[in-house]
């Protein structure tokens, strides 16, 4: 679809699905973080729980890689938020199997990578203006 000038029509759905799957990966990064710490305080129960918040998070992480694609397919948007968004989901299952595997020397690294790289596209994608 083609405006009079020559320019692609810009569709607001696809920003507003990387918003909407950005926030919910970064408030699930912090309450794998809170759950981590409640293990690690002794409360063991919190261990189930953060095992199933990183499936959860792997979910939503592929929901923002399919985000990014239709925004990069019908905004013309870089390709560069595509390929984050790819490659922190592959870094977000190296997470999960870190975990499985109890390599706390791998996991706990890539805790942090994960939830500073979560934060940059948090602010990435609320600064900037979704379509109308």
């Amino acid at each position: 679809m083609q405006r009079a000038i020559g320019r692609p029509v810009q569709r607001a759905w696809p920003k507003w699905w990387l918003k909407i799957t950005i926030s919910v990966h970064a408030v699930l990064v912090f309450a794998q973080a809170v759950m981590a710490g409640q293990y690690l305080a002794g409360d063991y129960g919190f261990l189930e729980q953060h095992s199933v918040n990183a499936m959860v998070i792997g979910v939503v992480c592929a929901g923002t890689v399919g985000a990014a694609y239709f925004d990069r397919r019908f905004n013309a948007a870089p390709v560069w938020p595509l390929a984050a968004a790819a490659l922190l989901f592959l870094v977000d299952i190296g997470q999960m199997a870190a975990g499985v595997w109890r390599s706390m020397a791998l996991h706990v690294p890539l805790g942090v990578a994960v939830t500073v790289a979560v934060v940059f596209q948090l602010v990435w994608v609320w600064r900037k203006p979704a379509a109308a």
